[in-house]
C-alpha cells in the first residue's frame, strides 16, 4: 500500500506507507553546482548510472546502525541553494550532515578558487570544471554483528 505524496510541480509521488520524508537546505558557501557533481559521480563507476535532469541527484547510503537512507537533492538555478528532501528510517540531521560531507559542502569552499591557482592539478580540475566541489564517499559503516 502506498499513499500519495505531492512532489515537485505537484506531481504525486508514491512512497511506501510508514516512509517518511524530511526537507532540508544546503548553502553552499563558494563556487558550487550540483549539476557538476552529478556529473562527476555519474561517470565514477561504482556510482554510475543514467544521468538525472540537471541540477537533480539521487544518492543512497548506509545510515546509523545501517539503517537505509536515500536523499533527493536539487539545486535553486536562483539563489543557489541545494534542496534536499531525506527519504528512509534514518536520522534526518545524519542524512544532511552526510550530504554535506559527500558534496563538499561542510566547509567553506570560497578559497577553493585560490588553491587552484597556487597547484597546477587543482588549477586544471577546476578550469575543466570550474563548479564543482570535490566529492567524498559515504562513511564506511560497521558490518551487522555476525551469527
Amino acid at each position: 500500500m502506498a499513499k500519495a505524496i505531492l512532489g515537485a510541480r505537484g506531481r504525486p509521488r508514491q512512497h511506501p506507507v510508514g516512509v517518511t520524508s524530511r526537507r532540508f537546505t544546503l548553502d553552499p558557501r563558494g563556487a558550487y553546482s550540483l549539476a557538476a557533481s552529478a556529473r562527476f559521480l555519474e561517470g565514477f563507476a561504482p556510482a554510475a548510472h543514467r544521468a538525472a535532469p540537471v541540477g537533480h541527484l539521487h544518492l543512497a547510503f548506509p545510515g546509523p546502525d545501517s539503517a537505509p537512507a536515500g536523499v533527493c537533492l536539487r539545486q535553486d538555478e536562483e539563489d543557489g541553494r541545494v534542496r534536499g528532501e531525506a527519504f528512509g528510517p534514518a536520522d534526518p540531521r545524519f542524512v544532511q550532515g552526510e550530504v554535506e560531507r559527500i558534496l563538499s559542502l561542510d566547509h567553506d569552499g570560497s578559497a577553493f578558487a585560490e588553491v587552484g591557482e597556487r597547484d597546477p592539478v587543482v588549477g586544471a580540475c577546476r578550469r575543466a570544471s570550474p563548479d564543482c566541489a570535490p566529492c567524498c564517499s559515504c562513511r564506511p559503516t560497521r558490518p551487522p554483528p555476525g551469527p
